[in-house]
């Protein structure tokens, strides 16, 4: 397992230089959770109190998640799970995205064993922010209780945005031959060649059969190790709570074909502090299919608001801007598919933040007070980078930044 810990530091600290600088300027938006959970594992019915801690890590084409949690139960607290995974686009191929996909696990149930995953997949997809298929191929490293696989991996998937809602699917395989060594006994028949017993009339030979004897050995068996997994993932915002579901399907040739899921609800309060809560089972062993019941209730504190990124797909993006004037305010609305949380600044509100609001699905809409003349503006989607919205001429500003061009008659 240390290994495979230093592997996994090894590719994120790999990812973020390679990919620094084409990256633009770096956004860094850390946030902190402070989740209480109640755990129940299949093995015992007893109940615990457990912390977690994320950081999430962001730059215009790179996106990392580092979550940790400790158990407490009774007087001891130790520390249970460990995951992570980064996402970086590399090169821009026409109308194509190359990028890397990692991902880390780590955990230490109470009843003992570490199980740990570390997979990497070099991958090709559209960049398309509305639907798009992606395929790709790498290398999978897990260590379980008895044993530990190093396989070749390749995944296959797609997402797709409709009306508010967000949705990506992954199907991955990995597989690799090998030698299973199986412990037994064997018979060997010996032969009875009888017992010289000496008596009054001379010396006679007695026999009493075949004997059998039981010889340990080892056989070893020509085996296959398969492992398949398929993943989802969906984003929503009803009502202000955005709403996130994660769930997939294991096939293991030990434990066949298990189902899991979690469904996390998230309220912000403010800008900066949000309630969540959430539910359903998690996987502990993805290779070998065991899973483990999770409920989780906490706070979390963040510099901005933020969005979990579940869904992997690129940024939803807005595809239309139209202007219209409403008396003395200007209505601007923008259609932006799948898009769970839409602000504009501009230098008519001295570039602070303001939030559009949902109407009729894809379509977010804020009313200003602007006299005609000429402004500048950007957009942000999903808590991602700060981009002048389509359709408006665009302009370098006093900070090297690009906004765009606003003309209000």
């Amino acid at each position: 397992m240390t290994r495979v810990t230093k592997a996994w530091s090894f590719a994120v600290a790999t990812l973020v230089v390679a990919t620094a600088p084409s990256s633009g300027a770096q956004v860094t938006r850390p946030y902190f959770d402070v989740q209480p959970m109640g755990v129940a594992a299949p093995t015992t019915a007893s109940a615990s109190l457990g912390l977690g801690s994320g950081l999430f890590w962001q730059t215009s084409r790179s996106a990392a998640w580092l979550r940790g949690s400790a158990e407490l139960f009774g007087s001891s607290l130790a520390a249970r799970t460990f995951d992570g995974e980064l996402r970086s686009a590399l090169r821009q191929l026409g109308p194509l995205d190359l990028g890397v996909d990692s991902r880390a696990q780590l955990d230490v149930p109470r009843e003992g064993g570490r199980y740990g995953l570390v997979a990497s997949n070099l991958r090709l997809g559209t960049r398309s922010p509305n639907y798009g298929l992606r395929v790709g191929a790498g290398a999978l490293a897990a260590r379980v209780p008895g044993y530990a696989i190093l396989a070749p991996s390749a995944q296959i998937g797609g997402w797709f945005r409709w009306l508010g809602v967000s949705a990506s699917g992954d199907f991955a395989m990995s597989s690799r031959p090998g030698i299973g060594t199986i412990d037994t006994v064997v018979a060997r028949i010996m032969p009875d060649t009888g017992i010289l017993v000496h008596t009054d009339s001379g010396d006679q030979r007695v026999f009493n059969g075949p004997q059998t004897q039981w010889i340990p050995v080892k056989l070893r068996q020509s085996q296959r190790l398969v492992f398949n997994e398929a993943r989802f993932a969906l984003g929503a915002r009803f009502y202000g709570v955005l709403v996130d579901g994660t769930g997939g399907l294991l096939f293991s040739e030990n434990r066949g074909t298990r189902a899991h899921a979690m469904l996390t609800a998230t309220r912000w309060i403010t800008p900066r502090v949000a309630v969540t809560a959430g539910a359903g089972q998690r996987v502990i062993d993805p290779i070998g299919g065991l899973t483990q019941r999770s409920l989780v209730f906490g706070l979390r504190l963040a510099p901005q608001r933020v969005s979990s990124g579940v869904v992997d797909a690129p940024n939803a993006a807005a595809s239309q801007l139209t202007v219209s004037r409403l008396g003395d305010h200007v209505r601007l609305s923008l259609r932006i598919p799948g898009a769970r949380h839409v602000e504009i600044a501009g230098d008519f509100t001295e570039w602070n933040p303001v939030t559009l609001s949902q109407e009729r699905g894809d379509t977010w809409a804020v009313s200003v007070p602007l006299a005609p003349g000429v402004y500048r503006l950007n957009v942000r989607v999903d808590d991602g980078a700060w981009m002048p919205p389509p359709g408006v001429s665009r302009t370098v500003d006093a900070y090297e930044g690009t906004v765009g061009v606003l003309v209000v008659s």
